[in-house]
């Protein structure tokens, strides 16, 4: 029978163990890559946020001119209605204290009591949530109702008197048309 002393046996051993870590940081030493996309055109969120602009461009303006206006509201209502048809704000809803009124005609009156005696109107966040709804070819969905994502919008604004939020939402059609 054969003796092995000690130092062979751990030397052996030492050497299994330096082989098996060789096999395994050359496995581990892979790099994972980064994916990175490029995108062609503008994406989802570019043309959002450039709808979004315009449209609270288009909310500022008639909110400083809603302040010189006096009752009655009939014909700035009307005058809203028709303005914001084609944004995220055709149909309204605001929210000051807790409270939500939804519809350009009852908003109109709220926002007039709101800003009287306001010098300023600051857009002070818009905050912007996208669901996306996932294609089911078993459907077959008309071109009207072919909806790929909505996108649901809400800006802040700050007054002395309170700090409302007025929200809306906008829907995206696969055929790249948006609708509000």
């Amino acid at each position: 029978m054969r003796k092995y002393s000690y130092p062979a046996i751990w030397g052996i051993f030492a050497v299994i163990i330096s082989l098996c870590l060789v096999v395994t940081s050359g496995l581990m030493s892979k790099e994972k890559k980064d994916i990175k996309f490029k995108w062609k055109g503008p994406t989802a969120e570019e043309k959002i946020t450039k709808q979004i602009e315009k449209d609270n461009d288009k909310l500022v303006r008639m909110l400083e001119e809603l302040k010189g206006i006096n009752p009655p509201l009939d014909e700035f209502i009307k005058k809203a209605e028709k303005d914001f048809e084609k944004t995220y704000l055709k149909s309204p809803i605001l929210t000051i204290n807790d409270e939500e009124i939804s519809g350009w005609d009852a908003v109109i009156p709220k926002l007039k009591e709101i800003l009287d005696g306001t010098k300023t109107v600051e857009i002070t966040t818009v905050d912007v949530s996208v669901e996306f709804k996932a294609y089911d070819s078993n459907i077959k969905p008309s071109v009207d109702e072919d909806i790929d994502y909505y996108a649901y919008i809400k800006t802040s604004f700050s007054l002395p008197a309170a700090d409302p939020d007025i929200r809306g939402e906008m829907r995206h059609r696969r055929i790249c048309t948006y609708e509000f």
